[in-house]
């Protein structure tokens, strides 16, 4: 273990382009709904402004977490700013998480996408309904579909010489709504997966 503040200001300029920095302090105490002291190592203002310097100088991706206020609104005026309810202790407040990144083209995983409960459930009812109109067309015209649904993701697919629509679907990852097979898919981190029909 070692003071978070001295491992940003050493290791952080080291950080490789792709590494994810997640911070999630104590909250400033102008901000905090109880000015009762409940961690072992608090951070006083000056420690946060020290703190979102070092985070603003990393040359990766980053993440903090609070409540709003003036001063990392000020500081943090050109990150990206999201907003949530989060469940503390004196019941439900609305949380603040800013990120020096941009909204992502896609995910890895789609379970989580929404909102809120209501809206993941919303899309989940949506994507069921598709799976099953597609599942009941003919092979072929499901695959155009397909095909055309991909086309609006990535206008301009790379394919190799003697690549199909086919392929192309096999290698998007999607699963084939039909349940005949399943197509073995890499993931971001390099690793390989089977896709199943019950994928999402």
């Amino acid at each position: 273990q070692c003071c978070g503040l001295a491992w940003l200001a050493e290791r952080g300029p080291t950080l490789p382009r792709d590494a994810l920095v997640y911070c999630d302090p104590p909250y400033l105490w102008g901000v905090r709904r109880s000015q009762r002291a409940i961690y072992d190592h608090e951070l006083g203002d000056i420690d946060h402004v020290v703190l979102l310097g070092l985070l603003r100088r990393l040359p990766c991706m980053a993440m903090i977490s609070g409540y709003a206020s003036e001063l990392y609104d000020r500081e943090l005026a050109d990150w990206r700013r999201l907003t949530f309810t989060g469940t503390t202790r004196g019941g439900p407040a609305e949380e603040v998480l800013w990120c020096n990144f941009p909204e992502a083209e896609a995910l890895h995983d789609y379970h989580y996408l929404g909102r809120d409960y209501r809206e993941r459930e919303r899309i989940k009812r949506k994507v069921m309904r598709w799976r099953m109109k597609l599942a009941g067309l003919p092979d072929l015209e499901r695959r155009a579909i397909l095909s055309a649904l991909l086309e609006l993701v990535s206008p301009e697919p790379a394919r190799g010489p003697g690549a199909t629509a086919e392929t192309t679907v096999a290698e998007s990852g999607i699963a084939d709504p039909g349940g005949k097979r399943s197509s073995t898919t890499a993931d971001r981190g390099g690793s390989r997966r089977q896709a199943s029909p019950e994928a999402a």
